[in-house]
């Protein structure tokens, strides 16, 4: 593929260099506390800029070294280090996972008899989201130990192969698999194959960190766009899902990283080759390939590959998300322009969100991190911006008004719950018999458990049983029970709070018409009538 021609190095980089009042006027809408961003165009670093703070208290900017998690950009990586085991012929990518993992005995049959790693990892297995693996305060409350079990566990919400929904839980098996295969952790092995041959010295899987310097804080955001630091995610290969998302670094090193990277799909996708000479990175025609369609039928691509989404602009970068999930649409970026390929990921967790999007026919990528969970998905908005400045695109989008809008559509979010849940909004007092829900409830696997308490003749709900995590609960109907608290609160302790009613609601249950026996947490949509959880003693 031959680069295409355009403007040159400097001309690019006084673009983005006009366009950084705006920058900061659409992060400060948001509350967004730091950001670091880095640009290759022709596979050369064109631009790096930071802004705001890695430590609000102390006022210690960001720079293009500042370490914060990746997120699910994690995901690219864990694609890739199976990429190595396909190129040794050490395994397929439609190798069935029970062949790999005999400890894989999923309850769904099909999954069990036919699912392979790619339809796990192109989120194509129909398996239950299960998204609830942290809470308040980044706190990880499943062990490691515990995720094939739980991943035995999960129910199916559509056939295999017949739809695409985000889901983590695939890049659990795809880690499982590599520690098999390889006789060491996934996280030593990319450590082995990638980072240290890459020289990324600021970059890490481990979860060994105390010995780096330059770390960001992570920051949740309230209604007047005062920060809230909270705990950063702790996600490593130490963790139950830190192939989901365990990565951290920063700009310096990403940007090099992606640059071998696209300078290796490109060289593979020509060649119809599996390998590059004088590159590290094998398989990426098939990570970066389409294997399952994002969303509806669309005139220009839209789909996922195995850690990797490509979308064909013009069109919306992300079709899912917190930004979307608010307005129920996206800006379209592009028209008036050639048409673009992107494969891109981006990631978020409470006070982190992450992007990367390159653009293989000029060599191009935009990276971009950020230390906050602001108003919106900042990184999803910014990564359009700085799309249309790299490319300079005839027809742009207002960014800043998208962003307002979600801004102003998030501000709504705890009133609209309030207004449209079915809730008498009093407290349980009004329960005669309030002791006939207390107790300690469990989850099919025993690795979540919800207890039930009083607290000045109210009932509150207690995650795991800490003192931490209790919240008061407020008699719905019947006897449903709701823990939703005002945004603020919700977000001072860590808590993405973008969630529907249901979510908030715990319906309690009994045997026959007998004593409560389990309780019912609808904490997935896709889930009818939710998760149930059994009260201990209970036969």
């Amino acid at each position: 593929m031959e680069k295409q021609q355009g403007p040159s190095t400097n001309m690019i980089a006084s673009r983005f260099i006009a366009a950084r009042p705006t920058i900061q006027k659409i992060l400060s809408s948001a509350g967004t506390v730091g950001l670091s961003y880095g640009v290759l165009h022709h596979g050369e670093v064109v631009h790096v800029d930071n802004f705001g703070y890695r430590d609000h208290a102390q006022k210690i900017p960001m720079t293009e070294e500042t370490m914060m998690p990746i997120c699910s950009m994690t995901k690219g990586l864990v694609s890739s280090a199976l990429g190595f085991l396909v190129e040794e012929g050490k395994l397929e990518w439609d190798t069935r996972v029970a062949e790999l993992l005999p400890e894989f005995a999923s309850r769904s049959q099909t999954l069990k008899e036919s699912a392979t790693l790619t339809d796990f990892l192109s989120m194509r297995s129909g398996i239950e989201r299960y998204n609830i693996w942290t809470q308040s305060d980044n706190r990880i409350d499943f062990a490691k130990s515990d995720g094939m079990k739980i991943i035995n566990s999960l129910g199916t919400v559509f056939d295999l192969r017949a739809d695409f929904a985000y889901n983590n839980w695939g890049y659990k098996i795809a880690t499982r698999v590599c520690d098999k295969v390889t006789g060491q952790s996934w996280d030593s092995y990319l450590h082995e194959k990638v980072f240290r041959p890459l020289g990324l010295r600021r970059t890490d899987a481990s979860g060994d960190r105390e010995g780096f310097d330059n770390v960001a804080r992570s920051y949740m955001v309230l209604d007047d766009l005062t920060p809230v630091e909270i705990p950063t995610i702790e996600m490593s290969g130490k963790t139950i899902l830190g192939g989901a998302g365990g990565v951290v670094s920063c700009i310096k090193d990403l940007l090099p990283l992606y640059k071998h990277m696209l300078k290796g799909a490109v060289h593979q996708f020509e060649n119809s080759s599996t390998a590059t000479p004088n590159n590290i990175f094998r398989q990426l025609p098939s990570t970066m390939s389409a294997h399952s369609q994002v969303g509806g039928p669309s005139y220009h691509e839209s789909t996922y590959g195995l850690g990797w989404m490509r979308t064909q602009l013009p069109n919306t970068l992300l079709k899912f998300g917190t930004n979307v999930g608010l307005l129920g649409e996206g800006p379209v970026i592009g028209r008036g322009a050639d048409t673009k390929l992107v494969i891109a990921h981006y990631g978020s967790m409470p006070g982190n969100f992450a992007a990367v999007l390159m653009y293989p026919e000029s060599e191009s990528a935009i990276v971009v991190l950020t230390n906050t969970t602001p108003l919106c998905d900042m990184t999803d908005y910014i990564t359009q911006f700085l799309t249309q400045t790299l490319f300079d695109f005839p027809e742009k989008v207002d960014i800043f008004s998208w962003v307002k809008r979600t801004v102003e559509e998030e501000l709504k979010w705890y009133s609209r719950l309030v207004a449209d849940r079915d809730c008498k909004g009093t407290n349980s007092t009004d329960i005669v018999n309030l002791q006939q829900y207390i107790g300690r409830y469990w989850n099919t696997t025993k690795t979540l458990l919800i207890e039930i308490r009083t607290d000045l003749e109210s009932l509150v709900i207690s995650f795991e049983g800490r003192a931490e995590e209790m919240w008061p609960l407020t008699h719905c109907r019947g006897e449903v029970f709701s823990w939703l608290q005002p945004r603020n609160k919700l977000v001072s302790r860590g808590r993405v709070v973008l969630q529907s009613a249901p979510y908030y609601e715990i319906r309690f249950a009994r045997a026959g018409h007998g004593s409560v026996n389990s309780l019912f947490w609808s904490h997935d949509s896709m889930i009818p009538g939710g998760e149930e959880y059994t009260k201990e003693n209970t036969k």
